[in-house]
């Protein structure tokens, strides 16, 4: 398993089925655009919860993305 270096990114935490991820996705740019420089992507989505196991409007998703380095 790849380590993710130390670094800081925005953030946001998608409750709901993965395919309104993008909704979250689209509010973290959006917040990101306001207040922060720009941001260099991907966005890395961590699952937190099991889709198989999970129903799809309680699964957990974390997006991140970090600011561009200056």
């Amino acid at each position: 398993m790849a380590a993710i270096a130390r670094r800081p990114f925005a953030s946001a935490t998608h409750v709901g089925p993965c395919d309104q991820i993008g909704l979250t996705a689209y509010a973290l740019l959006s917040w990101c655009a306001e207040r922060h420089p720009p941001v260099r992507g991907p966005i890395r989505e961590v699952y937190v919860s099991d889709p198989a196991t999970t129903p799809p409007d309680r699964l957990i998703t974390h997006l991140m993305i970090p600011p561009e380095e200056q």
